[in-house]
């Protein structure tokens, strides 16, 4: 299965996490660039997953958990 997340056009994606249902912490960190949208060899049904920006100097956001597109 394919995930594919799409970032508003005037907010950068930087990073997607994605951890197993159970894990208390992100496990995995796939770093993307400035891109505005990623598609992602990840079976969703078993995982949670958001995405975060990074700023230059390296600060991460906090994750957030993308809406479900149509």
């Amino acid at each position: 299965m394919r995930v594919r997340v799409i970032y508003r056009r005037d907010r950068y994606l930087r990073g997607v996490v994605w951890r197993e249902t159970t894990a208390p912490e992100w496990q995995k960190v796939l770093p993307v660039g400035d891109v505005t949208e990623v598609t992602i060899d990840l079976s969703k049904d078993n995982v949670f997953f958001g995405v975060r920006a990074v700023d230059r100097a390296g600060h991460r956001s906090p994750v957030a958990f993308p809406k479900p597109g149509s």
